[in-house]
């Protein structure tokens, strides 16, 4: 399998370069579009993710919540 490239500033994404871009898996992904949080189109026979939209989907996720444990 070849790496995925891309620019984080492009137009369109791929289904492959969303993921690689940060969507956890294909069918996060596609549980996003049938949730209408993402919307796909089509450029030929390939799906396509807006770059604006991928982006502010990505800047609007909430913070991790995290641990912090005492040093032994």
């Amino acid at each position: 399998m070849r790496p995925v490239t891309f620019h984080p500033q492009q137009a369109k994404f791929t289904i492959a370069q969303a993921i690689a871009y940060g969507i956890p898996s294909r069918s996060a992904l596609y549980r996003l579009f049938a949730a209408g949080t993402l919307t796909p189109q089509k450029i030929g026979g390939t799906t396509v993710v807006d770059g604006d939209q991928l982006r502010a989907f990505m800047a609007n996720l909430p913070a991790a919540p995290v641990r912090v444990t005492k040093a032994a």
